[in-house]
């Protein structure tokens, strides 16, 4: 019976050190990628947390990696005017890749037209481009030359264009940080672009 409880606590004062001393856990590396979940192509620029042991951001391609890393630490993403799912994951094991999904959080625009003498210039087209020079949405101005576009997500080249009219600036390029855009038209002498 002494023998029982000798053998119990050395098992016990051998626990506890443990416990005291501490066990490192190796460091593992994980890696992963975070995509856009409207198109699947891969988001950069994505902060992404490892715990409390560090940081990285993905490349251009969405893919990440971090060497670092213990298990059980928890990832996460995040990137202003998006939103990720899952919040964050565990990791794992050594190899662990993991995935998150981004969506752009949808943003308006507004503004107005205004020709030389300030007064608002009704019915002016608004264009807005993607990166492709495609022309992706469209409004016109109002009576007082005011308007609004919602439900945009990314970056896009803003025009304003009515037949016989030019307008500074030109072109706007809008990507959810400057939602206001204000264009100045007089009236134009030569040939019209073709929108």
């Amino acid at each position: 019976m002494k023998r029982t409880i000798g053998i119990a606590v050395v098992l016990l004062i051998g626990a506890t050190l443990t416990g005291c001393i501490g066990v490192k856990r190796p460091d593992i590396a994980v890696s992963g990628f975070v995509l856009d979940s409207d198109t699947g192509a891969g988001v950069g620029g994505v902060e992404v947390v490892v715990g409390s042991l560090g940081r990285t951001v993905t490349s251009e391609n969405g893919s990440w990696s971090f060497s670092k890393a213990k298990k059980g630490a928890e990832v996460s993403v995040s990137k202003e005017g998006w939103t990720f799912q899952p919040e964050s994951l565990p990791v794992k094991d050594e190899g662990d890749v993991l995935t998150f999904s981004g969506t752009r959080i949808a943003y308006s625009v507004s503004g107005a037209v205004f020709d030389q003498s300030g007064a608002g210039l009704e019915d002016v087209l608004i264009l807005f481009a993607n990166d492709k020079d495609e022309i992706v949405a469209t409004t016109r101005s109002g009576s007082d030359g005011a308007f609004e576009k919602s439900g945009l997500k990314g970056t896009y080249l803003v025009v304003a264009f009515k037949e016989g009219w030019s307008f500074t600036p030109g072109e706007r390029t809008v990507n959810g940080e400057d939602a206001e855009v204000y264009f100045y038209g007089s009236p134009s002498v030569g040939p019209s672009p073709d929108y």
